[in-house]
């Protein structure tokens, strides 16, 4: 496909969901942000660029990332990550008792008590906040406001993207070489968005490029194979 089309193609997947309005809206420079790592995203796909080009867009990249990122550890960083509550705290505490009584006499595993009464429930919150991060249900519906209570979720793609969505995901696994700069991106946006408040209305917005360059990768082979089953 020509470059102007696919370009035009991305174009249309970055305008036409409700996040990027969302984003825009409440905070201008943050939206900008996001769509320049978009678009940085794209240039990278397949690695076609001279090695100074492929640098200078890396550097770029990684630039506004932890530019990005900043700015959310400092204003979203969610706070639960470091505190426990007096339940939590009682629970940790028979938890250790327990598990010293039942592994502090053999060497190997004695430090598992401290692990679960120190460490566990801090990892706990913080991989629910990852794996809230992955869901799918996330992007493309609409959560019942009782099962997230506390949490203002709203609309972000429209459902007609799923199928392109899952079509772009697979694209990325089985061509994971050509792709894996965007696969790596979406590790690293998902590491960093545990660590951010899951009640921050507008939602996990590291993913935001990554989720538009999927539906991008979903929607252009689509088109490819129409055109191809058609004979365009």
């Amino acid at each position: 496909m020509k470059k102007y089309f696919r370009i035009s193609c991305l174009l249309l997947v970055t305008i036409s969901n409700y996040w990027v309005w969302q984003i825009f809206s409440n905070n201008l420079i943050l939206g900008v942000g996001l769509v320049i790592t978009e678009f940085l995203l794209f240039s990278l796909i397949g690695n076609r660029q001279a090695t100074k080009a492929k640098t200078s867009l890396k550097l770029g990249f990684v630039f506004v990332l932890l530019f990005i990122g900043a700015f959310f550890l400092r204003d979203r960083f969610d706070r639960t990550l470091t505190s426990l509550s007096p339940t939590e705290v009682s629970i940790n505490n028979q938890r250790y008792v327990y598990l010293a009584e039942s592994f502090g006499k053999y060497p190997l595993v004695k430090y598992i008590p401290h692990y679960y009464s120190t460490y566990s429930v801090y990892t706990r919150k913080y991989l629910t906040n990852v794996f809230y991060t992955l869901d799918p249900n996330l992007y493309f519906f609409r959560s019942h406001p009782r099962e997230k209570a506390g949490i203002d979720e709203t609309n972000k793609y429209p459902a007609v993207a799923l199928p392109f969505f899952i079509a772009g995901v697979l694209i990325i696994t089985i061509q994971y070489q050509k792709y894996k700069f965007t696969a790596i991106y979406a590790f690293v946006a998902a590491l960093l968005s545990g660590l951010i408040d899951p009640g921050f209305k507008l939602g996990p917005v590291l993913m935001f490029p990554f989720v538009n360059i999927v539906i991008y990768l979903g929607l252009t082979e689509s088109i490819r194979k129409a055109k191809d089953y058609l004979k365009i």
